[in-house]
């Protein structure tokens, strides 16, 4: 009688130890899937080379060389829409730390890019180009 006593006293030692080990391992499961941060699985919707700078947005020539950027970084504004160049102006909210020159992956609200010249949109999410 002892003997089953001890033996299901083990069983249940044993039982508790399993389940909080896997309870823990829940745990750093769980935590580990929520500690990421800033992942963004979907890739920018576009990228470019700041043009101009103003307190709401961003004049960006779209997917240019930064050899192409230094051929053209001179030239003003008005002289750059007679090329044949891609140019969106970007709302943002925030611009600050953005300077003319920097290359950009661009995430927009939405996909679609107003039809006009330069085109317009709204970004969500700006990062600099490492």
């Amino acid at each position: 009688m002892v003997k089953t006593d001890l033996y299901e006293a083990c069983k249940i030692k044993a039982f508790i130890l399993v389940e909080n080990r896997l309870i823990l391992l829940m745990f750093i499961a769980f935590m580990t899937g929520c500690s990421i941060e800033n992942f963004d699985p979907k890739p920018p919707h576009t990228t470019g080379y700041i043009l101009e700078v103003d307190g709401k947005g961003l004049l960006v020539a779209e997917r240019i060389s930064s050899k192409e950027f230094d051929e053209i970084k001179d030239i003003p504004i008005e002289e750059l829409m007679d090329r044949n160049l891609t140019l969106i102006y970007i709302t943002y909210d925030d611009v600050k730390g953005f300077k003319v020159g920097n290359e950009i992956d661009i995430w927009l609200d939405g996909e679609e890019i107003e039809a006009s010249y330069p085109g317009k949109a709204k970004a969500v999410k700006i990062e600099l180009r490492k």
